[in-house]
C-alpha cells in the first residue's frame, strides 16, 4: 500500500542538493519528500563509491556471517552496505549496550528460520541437506510501511491518522545456484527494486565457504611498495 502524495518531483538528472523553504509559502508535501529522495540518493552513492556494493565494515565484522551450530544455519549480528543501502541484523538475545551507537543489540547470531523479515523461511524454503554447492545470498530492498501494518505510526491525537509513512529497509538471506538475475543498466524495472549479496557457499554436510567482502584495512605508516 502506498501513502497519499500530491507529486513526486525528484530526478537525480537535475543535480539539486536541497531544497530550501521560503518564507509566507504553503508547505507541501513534495517538497519535503523531494529532499528525502535527494539526501537518500547522496548516501547511496557516497556510500557505493567509497566502499563498494556488498561491503561488511570493520565495525561489525561478523554481520550477515552464515555459519553451522548444531545443524543450524544461523546469521551473523552486524551491518552490510549492499548498493548503498544499510542493511542491518541486530541479533538476538541476550542484549547488550552499544557505547558508539548509545543504543541495545543483540550478542548472539539469527538461526535462518528466525529472520525477522522472513519468518515463514523454514517452511517456503528450508535449506537443503544434500548436494550443493549452493550460493547463500542476502536480498535486500526498501517498502513502505503503512498504519495498516504498523499500528504505532497512527496519531491517537489526530483521530487515529498517519500523518507520514517511513521506509523501511528489509533483508532476507536466501539460497540458491546464483544469484537472481537483476535489471542490467539501460533497463527501467518496475516495481520494487531488489538489491543482492554473496554471503557464503554452502555444500550440506561437507563445507561453508564465506564470500562476504570487507573493507580493507590498511596499518598505520604502511605505505604500498611496487613490485621490481
Amino acid at each position: 500500500m502506498s501513502g497519499d502524495y500530491s507529486r513526486k518531483t525528484f530526478s537525480p538528472l537535475r543535480d539539486f542538493s536541497g531544497v530550501l523553504m521560503q518564507q509566507g509559502r504553503v508547505q507541501l508535501d513534495a517538497d519535503w519528500n523531494e529532499l528525502v529522495g535527494i539526501i537518500s540518493r547522496r548516501l547511496r552513492a557516497e556510500t557505493t563509491d567509497i566502499i563498494g556494493r556488498g561491503t561488511v565494515p570493520k565495525e561489525t565484522p561478523d554481520g550477515f556471517k552464515i555459519e553451522i551450530s548444531g545443524g543450524v544455519l544461523t546469521i551473523g549480528r552486524g551491518r552490510i552496505y549492499v548498493d548503498g543501502f544499510l542493511a542491518e541484523n541486530h541479533g538476538k538475545p541476550p542484549l547488550e549496550f552499544d557505547a558508539v551507537l548509545d543504543e541495545q543489540r543483540g550478542t548472539l547470531a539469527v538461526p535462518y528460520d528466525e529472520q525477522p523479515y522472513f519468518p515463514n523461511a523454514a517452511t517456503v524454503a528450508p535449506p537443503p541437506t544434500e548436494g550443493g554447492p549452493y550460493l547463500v545470498y542476502l536480498d535486500v530492498w526498501q517498502r513502505e510501511v503503512t498504519a495498516a501494518e504498523d499500528a504505532s505510526l497512527s496519531d491517537d491525537a489526530l483521530g487515529g491518522i498517519a500523518t507520514g509513512h517511513p521506509l523501511q529497509t528489509v533483508w532476507q538471506v536466501k539460497w540458491g545456484d546464483a544469484l537472481p538475475e537483476a535489471a542490467g543498466a539501460g533497463a527501467a524495472p518496475s516495481g520494487v527494486r531488489h538489491h543482492y549479496a554473496k554471503l557464503a557457499l554452502f555444500t550440506p554436510s561437507r563445507r561453508l565457504r564465506d564470500l562476504r567482502e570487507g573493507m580493507a584495512a590498511r596499518k598505520p605508516g604502511r605505505k604500498k611498495t611496487k613490485a621490481k
